[in-house]
């Protein structure tokens, strides 16, 4: 009897215990969904605050945006702090490991704090046994780490106080960072909790410190993803201590990873203004299309938000031509009619998502040679490749710098413009020097093959190209344009002459005989034209070689 009381409790335990972690885990995919809803209205608000920052407003009023531009970002850095701790229980965080002096890389970023630690006259001491420690660690989540604790520390450090950075390494191949301040301190009862996620030392509604008990929590996967451990321990009114302990890289050369070595200044700009300007070539390059401030390039939005489609419409507009969707399908559909120069497109949509709706462009003939932007809330590296192996040439994460979105616009429609330019007189076109795309070589494959096929067919006519490809007229004369800078016109008569060309080198008949055998009727007209393309007549061409 009391076997199957047991094992009853058992099977009891064991539902309860997978109840509890299927709830958990529906917590977490809860948050790390509504977090990348937040992206959206965030890349409103700090793009329309931008925008308004830059346009030569009053010192007094930018200053007002200045504070609604700093606490966005700051909304920005929690929701980025949920996506992390929901990639860290779902397995799927990465770390990007480096050999690297650990010294050097906390030096420069704990000092990377002094102005705002002068603001409340806090001395920060950096204290270190060694110039060198090597340690494997990704910098960009160790840096998560070092960030968090002391902004903690001085957070709850008062003014006149003193926070402290101490690295050692133990005699069991530990390297051991003290991080220490004279704050507040801890209640002895709590601090056992203060790594649980969303704990909050003072849970009171009348707390005196901000806080969502979500960066310590962090900061404690990301330590145990590195195979090491942290404590805390503390005096109330007297200060706290968090200590990490971290493998001793005893591998390799010793010599410092000067590729990954961080710069602390640049942490803590990053942390304050989460959104980095634009690279110079990228500024340079945004201005370099348009001659006479006229563009007749064309970009497509396909977004299901109608403010974030209306803003991107609004930041373009002046600079190129814009055409809205609302969705996949419909973006499609419009792609095909009016083949824009660029497409624009956001991942999450209904009917159709961002990474559909690119492959169906690069699979059609009509459309597969448009560049595409994709603009998403999800920010990670899976996300990231799924959309470049569906096709698409630029992967912006919202919220997206307006600055450097139409810098990537202009870039890419250049890139193309540039292109175009070096077959727009080509008589010789070799597929795959026009475009990497498949489907756009094998279109133009067809497309030469089916004009040398009707060579000697003189009513041979860009109409009866666009029946042999399934085109329209204005379809093929536009997709050509966007490929080579040539209208089918133009490509079967240059494609003609080169043969003709040919066939006069090789001495293959009279230039009477050549001229019907490449669908010219009238030699007078067919020796224009030799002229005009090669620079001399069919006969100087025959007698020059």
């Amino acid at each position: 009897m009391s076997r199957i009381l047991l094992r009853n409790q058992l099977k009891i335990e064991k539902v309860t215990t997978d109840s509890l972690r299927s709830l958990d885990q529906l917590k977490s995919h809860f948050f790390a969904n509504i977090s990348h809803e937040f992206r959206t209205p965030l890349t409103l608000i700090l793009g329309q605050i931008e925008s308004v920052m830059t346009s030569g407003i009053q010192i007094k009023e930018k200053g007002k945006l200045q504070v609604a531009n700093r606490n966005a970002k700051r909304l920005l850095t929690l929701i980025n702090e949920l996506l992390d701790l929901s990639k860290i229980e779902a397995g799927s965080m990465e770390l990007a490991a480096k050999r690297q002096n650990m010294v050097s890389f906390l030096k420069s970023l704990f000092f990377s704090f002094e102005s705002l630690a002068a603001g409340k006259n806090i001395e920060l001491v950096f204290d270190s046994e060694a110039d060198h420690i090597p340690v494997s660690f990704d910098p960009d989540k160790m840096e998560k780490v070092f960030y968090n604790l002391v902004s903690n520390a001085l957070k709850f450090t008062p003014e006149n106080g003193r926070i402290t950075v101490i690295i050692g390494i133990e005699q069991d191949n530990k390297v051991v960072i003290r991080v220490k301040d004279t704050g507040i301190g801890i209640p002895g009862d709590r601090i056992e909790h203060v790594f649980d996620r969303f704990y909050q030392v003072d849970a009171s509604s009348t707390r005196d410190y901000e806080g969502t008990g979500i960066g310590l929590a962090l900061t404690r996967e990301l330590v145990l993803l590195h195979k090491g451990e942290i404590t805390a321990s503390s005096n109330e009114g007297i200060g706290s201590e968090f200590v990490i302990s971290l493998p001793l890289d005893t591998n390799g050369s010793g010599k410092e990873d000067e590729t990954s070595q961080s710069n602390g200044n640049d942490i803590l700009a990053e942390s304050l203004d989460m959104l980095p300007e634009p690279a110079e070539e990228l500024s340079a390059a945004a201005n370099s299309i348009t001659e006479n401030g006229e563009t007749h390039e064309r970009v497509l939005v396909v977004e299901d938000n109608t403010d974030v489609r209306s803003y991107i419409r609004e930041q373009l507009e002046g600079n190129f031509r814009v055409t809205e969707a609302g969705n996949g399908e419909e973006g499609i559909k419009m792609a095909q009619d009016i083949m824009p120069d660029l497409i624009i497109s956001d991942v999450m949509m209904p009917k159709m998502d961002g990474y559909q709706f690119s492959k169906a462009i690069r699979a059609d003939e009509k459309t597969s040679h448009i560049p595409i932007i994709m603009l998403t809330a999800r920010a990670g590296i899976d996300d990231k490749i799924d959309g470049l192996e569906t096709g698409v040439d630029i992967y912006l994460t919202k919220p997206f710098n307006t600055r450097e979105l139409i810098a990537n616009v202009k870039n890419l429609i250049q890139q193309r413009i540039q292109l175009r330019k070096r077959f727009s007189k080509a008589t010789v076109i070799r597929p795959s020097e026009v475009s990497p795309v498949s489907v756009d070589q094998a279109f133009l494959e067809k497309i030469v093959k089916t004009i040398e096929t009707h060579f000697e067919d003189e009513q041979f006519s860009v109409e009866r190209l666009a029946e042999h490809v399934n085109m329209s007229t204005s379809q093929l004369n536009r997709k050509l344009n966007a490929l080579i800078d040539q209208p089918p016109g133009q490509l079967i008569r240059s494609l003609r002459l080169q043969r003709a060309a040919d066939l006069l080198a090789q001495k293959a008949g009279s230039v009477s005989e050549i001229c019907y055998q490449v669908g010219f009727n009238d030699n007078a007209y067919f020796s224009r034209a030799f002229k005009k393309q090669f620079g001399v007549s069919p006969s100087e061409y025959t007698s020059s070689d």
